[in-house]
């Protein structure tokens, strides 16, 4: 029998409540009735129908010959349908086409609820939790086993074995609390090494006021946050290639650095020279960056020189220009001018700048920085009147330590994109290292290593270990001195076993806190020291 005659003669696809269509082995649209074709609003006969809908369902039906059920959107008016795919086979028992049966969702639903003592509860909320994008479960009352979703099962089996038992133990109890009270319960649970926050709500569902079950959710909150962080990093690495900052880009949470970008986000508001104190690598010239693009200036010209005090005429002649060249303040007009090291100015430039500001023919804003303590001492009088009037203080990193996981994982994710890795943290024991370190060159050096960190870690590298930091390890312990005419691999081992050596005596020989540590495991550590025929019962 067609496939033609099938439809018209046994189904009576006209009469049918819903929309019914022919589809070929090719895909292609060969009978509709009127119900399918003003859900599209459009003829739908010899249409593809890939066209049609915005998912590919007749292949699988095709290949599978089995009956598949869909929700799914029409490509052109958005319109979401409830689909039912049935295979069409000859007497030969071939494939001939798909029988495809289509509602209006929304109608659909309505008619589950007016209706429901008639459908299979399970059928139907299989189909439903496999169409929502989120983590889904749901536990039906007369039903001993929940209907999970693909996006519930992968998130279970993502965490330990441990850790899915505190879960399953946690969704039992909300659902227990929604059964017994009848309400929305949303309750979190912080799971692993990492502790990371479980979110799990469980919603009642309700048929003719009668308790049928519940909609269990489950999200990752600490990932979806993490998330969040990833996309602020990115927009911030953008905006840093195209050279512009806002007050977000400066990390941090410490009260010091909350203060400066407070004075910074009002001083933005004014026209007035502003001065920038702090040591080297804290951030003084991104600040004067960012003043600059907050301020009513942001569309003019930024331009910044590095003074080392060296050659003088060469400056004077950068600054003012000679008969050859226009200087960078003629150049910089209506903008923001940012001289670093100020206090390596010649006295007589610093009057000319003065005497410039005070008539500012050219409208600039002038930013001055310094890391030096001893400021007035090298300024004019004059000039420190007029310039040091606003200040700017920028702590060093080891007084605000609390921004430094902050400032690793913001590190982390802008190296992720410019390496392109997938590196998720640093353990404990890096930033034990790094709470512990003074950071002479302050934010500038950590950066430097965290780059150097990724250049020893490969593609599969998920977390940051002392082992990628072993350049920066070896530069601060420099009361461990090495010969430096061995071949690199005794060097190599004959550091690492004094290194170990270090470590016990610090630990006082236990094993367990050496091998935290060093951010290996027990094991490990009694491989290295039989390696290195350190006595294990050594103390």
């Amino acid at each position: 029998m067609s496939a033609k005659s099938l439809v018209k003669d046994a189904v009576h696809v006209e009469n049918l409540p819903y929309g019914a269509l022919i589809i070929n082995t090719d895909g292609i649209v060969k009978e509709a009735n009127e119900k399918a074709t003003s859900l599209w609003k459009q003829p739908l006969i010899n249409q593809p129908w890939n066209d049609l809908i915005e998912e590919d369902s007749i292949s699988k039906v095709l290949q599978q010959r089995k009956v598949l059920h869909r929700i799914e959107q029409i490509t052109k008016n958005k319109k979401k349908l409830f689909t039912t795919y049935s295979p069409l086979l000859d007497e030969q028992k071939r494939t001939i086409g798909v029988l495809l049966l289509c509602e209006n969702f929304e109608n659909y639903v309505g008619n589950l609820t007016a209706h429901a003592d008639l459908f299979s509860m399970e059928e139907i909320f299989t189909v439903l939790a496999n169409h929502v994008d989120f983590a889904a479960s749901f536990q039906l009352i007369e039903q001993l086993q929940p209907i999970h979703n693909t996006n519930w099962t992968q998130l279970i089996h993502s965490f330990e074995i441990e850790d899915r038992k505190k879960i399953e133990a946690k969704v039992k109890h909300v659902q227990s609390i929604t059964f017994q009270d009848r309400r929305v319960v949303s309750e979190s649970i912080r799971i692993g090494q990492w502790e990371q926050e479980i979110k799990i709500s469980s919603t009642p569902a309700f048929i003719r006021g009668r308790l049928i079950g519940c909609l269990m959710m489950m999200q990752n909150l600490s990932e979806i946050k993490k998330e969040a962080q990833k996309l602020e990093q990115a927009k911030r690495l953008i905006r840093n290639l195209e050279k512009t900052f806002t007050f977000e880009d400066f990390i941090g949470q410490s009260f010091e650095i909350k203060m400066a970008k407070e004075h910074g986000k009002l001083y933005a508001k004014t026209n007035a020279p502003l001065f920038i104190e702090g040591e080297t690598g804290t951030g003084k010239r991104m600040l004067a960056h960012i003043i600059h693009f907050a301020s009513n200036r942001s569309k003019h010209p930024f331009r910044h020189i590095r003074n080392d005090g060296q050659n003088v005429k060469r400056l004077e002649e950068l600054l003012f220009g000679n008969q050859q060249q226009k200087g960078i303040i003629e150049t910089v007009k209506n903008g923001t001018l940012f001289i670093e090291e100020i206090t390596a100015i010649p006295i007589n430039i610093q009057l000319q700048l003065v005497e410039l500001f005070q008539n500012n023919k050219y409208n600039i804003r002038l930013i001055v920085s310094t890391s030096r303590k001893d400021i007035r001492q090298k300024l004019d009088s004059k000039f420190a009147e007029m310039f040091l009037r606003f200040p700017i203080h920028l702590p060093s990193l080891k007084k605000r330590r609390e921004d430094l996981t902050l400032l690793v994982n913001h590190f982390i994710t802008q190296n992720n994109l410019k390496y392109g890795m997938n590196i998720k943290t640093a353990d404990e024991n890096v930033f034990d290292y790094f709470y512990t370190y003074d950071w002479p060159k302050n934010v500038s050096e950590l950066k430097y290593w965290m780059d150097i960190a990724f250049t020893h870690a490969d593609s599969l590298t998920e977390v940051l270990t002392l082992d990628h930091f072993r350049s920066f390890i070896v530069n601060k312990q420099k009361d461990i001195s090495i010969d430096d005419s061995l071949p690199l691999q005794s060097a190599m081992d004959l550091f690492e076993k004094k290194y170990i050596l270090q470590m016990l005596e610090k630990c006082k020989y236990n094993k367990t806190q050496t091998a935290k540590s060093l951010g290996i495991s027990v094991r490990n550590l009694y491989y290295k020291m039989d390696k290195y025929q350190i006595n294990r019962e050594s103390s």
